[in-house]
């Protein structure tokens, strides 16, 4: 598939999707949304795939939505204002719902709508020149695509209340301090570290990853019995791949030769 105001390409497992609008500080678009979902789809489509880093081109993560363009903010009504919205903010569940690690590598700005993209990623690593700012509240805003969603589960609710109600940024040093960073680095290695990570995940079994990633968020919103069950009935399953019988039948060997 084409695209525009995104690059999306594949290498070892691993899919890199750039934000590529970068002299707008790769600002959310109507389009940029749409490309984004378009290509979260193909990835999720790609039996090759293993892995999903996101980033931005040039000085930016993404600066947030952009207020020039999308038809909500010259909608004559506000029926036509949320339609236009809740097209744009589905970018958030798109993202979440992919079932293979998706990495933010975050090179810059992530501010507004930007931030919580950030926020939808399983991990962070984050650039010294990254900042982070829910800043929806200083142009009478509200977080409108996640954030409001991500940031408890990530920070706790009183840095969330904090981080939305000031709409102050925060440097990368910060937001790893407070665990919405998970790791932070110079920023000429970036790109080399993401993609450490992501080839080492890219290198385990990928139905198992996924399983695990499952249970991970499923957690929040089931109790411990129901999770047990689901785990065991994971495992089962895994059991049965490929992947894990290899890895038994080594195990078995190396036991049975001490």
């Amino acid at each position: 598939m084409k695209y525009k105001e995104i690059i999306l390409r594949m290498e070892d497992g691993i899919a890199t999707l750039t934000l590529n609008r970068p002299e707008k500080k790769n600002a959310l678009s109507y389009r940029i949304c749409d490309e984004i979902c378009d290509a979260v789809d193909e990835v999720a489509n790609n039996d090759e795939a293993r892995v999903l880093v996101l980033t931005g081109a040039g000085s930016a993560f993404s600066a947030g939505g952009d207020l020039e363009t999308h038809p909500a903010t010259t909608a004559k009504d506000r029926e036509t204002r949320i339609k236009h919205l809740r097209h744009s903010v589905q970018v958030a569940s798109k993202l979440r719902s992919l079932e293979i690690p998706l990495i933010g590598s975050i090179n810059g700005p992530a501010l507004g709508a930007g931030c919580d993209i950030a926020c939808a990623c399983d991990i962070r690593i984050a650039s010294e020149k990254a900042t982070f700012g829910e800043i929806f509240i200083k142009v009478g805003f509200v977080p409108d695509f996640g954030g409001a969603y991500f940031l408890p589960r990530l920070v706790g609710m009183a840095k969330t209340c904090e981080l939305i109600f000031t709409g102050d940024p925060i440097d990368a040093y910060e937001a790893e301090r407070i665990g919405l960073a998970n790791k932070v680095v110079p920023h000429d290695r970036l790109e080399d570290v993401t993609m450490e990570l992501a080839s080492k995940l890219a290198a385990y079994s990928p139905f198992a990853m996924k399983k695990a990633k499952a249970a991970i968020y499923r957690a929040f919103s089931t109790d411990l019995d129901s999770e047990l069950t689901a785990g065991a009935e994971a495992q089962a399953l895994c059991l049965e791949t490929d992947y894990a019988q290899e890895k038994l039948k080594k195990f078995k060997r190396k036991s049975t030769s001490k």
